[in-house]
């Protein structure tokens, strides 16, 4: 059995030695980024520090994202300070990107005003957009943050990003700060992320707000996203007045979103042919 597991421990030595020497050597980008993939599932720490290097100084922006990728779900906090340093000084957004989701998965939640922060002064395109779903790998432990920017940022793109962020991770704490939000933030963008973030907390004690404001609600994005938090909290209540806006509202976003929502809250059989 001894000598099994020194031919295996031999074999995984002589495999990344081969890796390290690709990562190193190869001219060809394909060489590089499948050797950084195995490196990724190769069942040994021996494979980080060659990871980390590649992250720092690769010439090729593809494989230094795949090296950010890769360290975050190997899960070694020792690659949080590399990958901060690559989300703030790297040229490439498809590093960048990839070097939140890392540390986000590492549970760095750290970085997280260093990031709103770079973010405010040099905004990544499109970055802000898929933000919610990379942070939301850091789940409770990111509230706080979130919490406080929604509260308290200036800027109404971060207020709305926070509150999206809260309605990917889903968890309860974040009520009380979504319903403010929603009832009283100055900008539009906002309230409508805040009650689109309510409807995924599942919590029905919301419901009759929810109803009562769709009644007030003049604005068609606002009234769409109530559709679709009342359609996901499974508010049969009212499936009458989505069925009216199917028949009598022309803006699309109110449209499907009562489309979703009956998708949802009435059989198959039953839902009525938009016009």
């Amino acid at each position: 059995m001894e000598e099994k597991n020194s031919n295996m421990e031999t074999a995984i030595t002589e495999e990344i030695t081969y890796l390290v020497y690709q990562l190193q050597e190869s001219e060809y980008e394909k060489a590089r980024h499948y050797a950084v993939l195995s490196l990724g599932e190769a069942q040994t720490e021996a494979a980080i520090p060659h990871l980390l290097r590649t992250l720092h100084s690769d010439t090729n922006g593809t494989v230094r994202a795949m090296s950010a990728n890769v360290l975050g779900n190997k899960g070694d906090k020792r690659a949080i300070p590399a990958l901060f340093q690559a989300f703030m000084c790297d040229s490439e957004v498809a590093v960048q990107v990839n070097a939140v989701q890392a540390l986000a998965k590492l549970g760095a939640v750290e970085t997280l005003p260093f990031l709103f922060d770079k973010l405010r002064q040099a905004p990544v395109p499109g970055l802000l957009a898929v933000l919610p779903a990379l942070i939301g790998y850091m789940g409770a432990s990111a509230l706080p943050y979130l919490l406080q920017t929604l509260r308290t940022d200036e800027l109404e793109e971060f207020r709305s990003c926070s509150a999206t962020t809260l309605g990917t991770i889903r968890d309860t704490a974040a009520l009380p700060d979504l319903l403010h939000s929603f009832r009283y933030d100055s900008a539009l963008r906002v309230r409508v992320a805040s009650v689109r973030a309510l409807g995924k907390l599942n919590d029905t004690s919301i419901l009759q707000e929810l109803r009562d404001t769709l009644e007030t609600a003049p604005d068609p994005f606002l009234r769409a996203g109530i559709f679709y938090s009342l359609g996901t909290l499974g508010d049969t209540s009212v499936i009458s007045e989505m069925q009216r806006t199917l028949q009598e509202e022309q803006h699309p976003l109110l449209r499907y979103e009562a489309t979703q929502a009956l998708q949802i809250l009435v059989p198959p059989e039953c839902l009525p042919i938009a016009p």
